[in-house]
């Protein structure tokens, strides 16, 4: 979430001056603006980078986690990775087709984790689980994160 409104902040600071024009139109350069779109976009887009790898990191290690008796831990992590995840699908690089969709599908695999009936039976666990593993599965979600952190550069956790 600090990601976020730093990137936030960074964006704002990164808007162009407005030229001079006519008196109260802003003249604007269509290549300028397409830049300055793109530069204002970034900051959103690292934010998106930064929680997909802290979001692959739980996805990885929550069964074991669970199988160790921490769900409470999984579902608490889950929830903070959510907000975010809501967050930054409202931002440009929610915009952004590949991490638009990916944020997508997160954030249902997100919403199941921190929903994890804490003190359940065992077999209610073990369930939800293996429905939480077939949703991951199913939509291919750790690959994706993984190609679309490593075509930005960033190492695996």
């Amino acid at each position: 979430a600090a990601t976020l409104v730093v990137g936030v902040g960074i964006g704002r600071m990164s808007r162009a001056p407005v030229t001079e024009g006519a008196p109260g139109l802003a003249a604007t350069d269509p290549a300028a603006e397409a830049a300055n779109a793109a530069d204002a976009a970034e900051p959103y887009r690292m934010a998106a980078i930064t929680h997909l790898v802290s979001s692959q990191a739980l996805l990885t290690s929550f069964p074991a986690d669970t199988d160790a008796g921490r769900a409470g831990e999984v579902a608490d992590w889950a929830g903070k990775l959510l907000l975010t995840t809501r967050l930054l699908r409202d931002t440009p690089a929610g915009e952004d087709p590949q991490i638009g969709t990916l944020l997508a599908d997160l954030e249902i695999v997100l919403a199941q984790l921190a929903a994890l009936p804490v003190g359940g039976s065992e077999g209610t666990v073990r369930t939800e689980l293996e429905i939480i593993n077939d949703g991951i599965d199913r939509r291919n979600v750790l690959p994706r994160i993984r190609v679309a952190t490593a075509a930005r550069g960033v190492a695996e956790p």
